[in-house]
């Protein structure tokens, strides 16, 4: 309830200084008085109290109430004391952030949460000029947060689009962008009660506080503070009864959106923020070249077979088609592209150099923009609204070789010298992390010197190769079976590169034969009833096979649509709280943000184990 406040004119204690009363806004329960040039709290000291007992009960800082009361080490009964109020007290060192009168219900707010200390974040300042990442405590709320750093809770879900209220846990990073001291404060008009004269009053038997302030149109609290009485009236007493009058003033008071102080207001706003409920529509942004037309179409073809199988479940979606070329890209070109403002799914299929204002268009708009095929790219880093759904080089690599060194922990790698693995290849990793833990491992100088190699029957081998042609990958695969034939109880893997993959169907048996792991981001199992009955539904539909490509361009956009269409149709819009998706024809969905402030990964890593047991299994690390 909005406390009304009261301005009682000059007469009552001094003859020259005017002083307002003001229901107290925190139930401190003081009036108020202009005090050098400031609006100060004042009490009068009372018997046998000290400096701690007063501090302790009104919530003051001792360094300002000494600053305002520098006699206060000597507390007499009768000294009047000052403190200012809340406006400046909120802005003091340790001091605890408490609303002003506002458009909320007065609700204490916790104390500013304790700064972090940490080396790579640095210790926060009171007033923060610049954003900063602030590392959430037990006990932080996003509204005790918003009012800490003179911000809003829609800010801090804007600046952290990955947030959700259930994600406020201890530890959680959050970048704060803080406002200017007093952003949130406004001139307000504030109806008052104006003190037009007084009346002396000889109180009778049953009158008491609370009914002769109820007669006079005032509080309790003002009529007590008018007479500086706590104590109970009694028949006889003389008091001053103020006379008022309603008049408007100007006040300055911190305007707060009252939704920010309950769980159901915050999931309004974060609707709000990330604009959930609106109808579905879809944009698919493909190429202009010939080769990124044959792409594209695969993909288009592969998306509407998989809209078109849930189009059962009541869900509607507008699909828009849509060419780009780099002058459609530019950041003036997609700010008035009201196709792409209606919709708030993006889906780009850019095989390389993903355009860096589709992301900045994605953040600012706060749209969803999907990189489909662009593993290189790392704009889902920094653009909130970004997902991309291959995992880049490190991850990639970084996983596999995980997976090797923890699986195979006392094998012997195998490299060969004469190989060529480029700049980024799993042989590089893994070589770097044998030798930093002082692992097993030999260098070969050719191929034929590992078709010489003595392996000895009692050890486990691991080949790390990075042959590019299918010849020669054909050959060593029937090397290393030989070898194993020939040595028997030895146990040699094979690892190759992730171009492997291209070859799986032509060399599947020779790679089971030599217990084969190729790392890729993505793999379709030809021989699953789910691939064929997707190649059956794409014949009936367009005349025609689906293309064979690594990968499956058809496939990709059947998985991207069976996905993301339902996710989207049944949460409002909303990504956050995505499950995964194992069942996918060629590539699972497990999307997850590496900060709340950044995009979305898909970190889907998959070892294609081609074993001596006549199977191929799909590991995701």
């Amino acid at each position: 309830m909005k406390k009304i406040q009261y301005v009682i004119g000059a007469g009552l204690m001094l003859a020259s200084t005017v002083f307002s009363l003001r229901a107290q806004q925190q139930d401190i329960g003081l009036p108020v008085i202009n005090h050098d040039g400031k609006d100060c709290y004042f009490y009068t000291v009372k018997g046998n109290e000290s400096v701690f007992g007063l501090l302790s009960r009104f919530g003051w800082d001792e360094e300002t109430f000494m600053r305002y009361n520098p006699k206060a080490a000597n507390l007499k009964k009768g000294m009047v004391l000052y403190y200012p109020m809340m406006i400046e007290q909120a802005t003091q060192q340790g001091a605890e952030a408490k609303p002003a009168t506002s458009m909320v219900s007065e609700t204490t707010v916790p104390s500013r949460p304790q700064e972090d200390a940490a080396a790579s974040e640095s210790s926060i300042p009171q007033v923060a000029a610049e954003p900063f990442i602030y590392t959430v405590k037990d006990g932080d709320t996003l509204y005790a947060l918003a009012r800490t750093y003179n911000t809003t809770v829609a800010d801090i879900f804007r600046a952290n689009r990955g947030l959700r209220e259930s994600d406020l846990d201890e530890g959680t990073r959050l970048r704060i962008i803080p406002g200017a001291p007093g952003s949130d404060m406004r001139q307000v008009p504030v109806v008052e009660k104006k003190m037009v004269g007084k009346r002396t009053y000889k109180t009778q038997a049953a009158d008491t506080w609370e009914s002769l302030a109820a007669d006079a149109g005032i509080t309790p609290e003002m009529l007590r503070a008018v007479n500086d009485s706590d104590e109970p009236l009694f028949k006889g007493k003389k008091i001053i009864i103020p006379l008022v009058a309603d008049t408007t003033v100007m006040q300055s008071q911190r305007v707060i959106d009252p939704r920010e102080n309950t769980t159901e207001g915050r999931l309004m706003i974060y609707k709000e923020v990330h604009r959930l409920g609106a109808p579905l529509e879809v944009t698919l942004l493909t190429g202009t070249t010939t080769e990124d037309k044959k792409r594209d179409l695969e993909f288009v073809r592969g998306f509407l077979l998989g809209l078109d199988t849930f189009k059962s479940e009541g869900g509607r979606v507008k699909l828009h088609v849509r060419q780009a070329d780099t002058a459609s890209l530019s950041a003036e070109a997609l700010a008035s592209d009201s196709v792409l403002d209606a919709s708030s799914l993006i889906i780009a299929l850019n095989e390389k150099d993903f355009p860096a204002s589709l992301a900045a268009y994605a953040s600012e708009h706060e749209k969803q923009v999907i990189n489909v095929f662009d593993a290189k790219s790392d704009l889902y880093l920094s653009s909130a609204g970004m997902m991309q759904l291959l995992p880049p080089s490190a991850d990639f690599y970084g996983s596999c070789v995980d997976f090797l060194m923890a699986g195979k922990p006392d094998s012997k790698y195998i490299f060969i010298a004469e190989d060529e693995p480029g700049d980024e290849a799993v042989s590089l990793i893994l070589l770097e992390r044998l030798i930093r833990e002082g692992r097993s491992y030999e260098t070969l100088p050719s191929y034929e010197a590992l078709r010489e190699y003595a392996f000895s029957p009692s050890e486990t081998y691991v080949v790390v190769s990075d042959l590019n042609r299918r010849s020669d990958i054909s050959r060593l695969a029937t090397d290393i079976s030989a070898a194993m034939e020939s040595t028997p109880g030895v146990q040699i893997s094979l690892v190759g590169r992730p171009t492997w993959v291209v070859f799986a169907d032509q060399l599947k048996e020779k790679f089971q034969k030599a217990d084969t792991y190729v790392p890729s981001r993505f793999f379709q199992d030809g021989d699953g009833r789910a691939v064929k009955d997707f190649d059956a539904a794409y014949q009936a539909a367009y005349d025609a096979a689906p293309l064979k490509s690594f990968p499956a361009y058809a496939a990709m956009g059947y998985d991207v649509a069976r996905y993301f269409l339902p996710h989207l149709l049944k949460t409002g819009g909303d990504m956050n709280g995505a499950e995964s998706c194992i069942d996918a024809l060629q590539l699972d969905f497990h999307p997850e943000r590496p900060e709340m402030w950044s995009g979305m990964l898909n970190g889907c890593v998959y070892l294609i184990h081609f074993t001596p047991y006549n199977t191929v299994d799909k590991i995701r690390l």
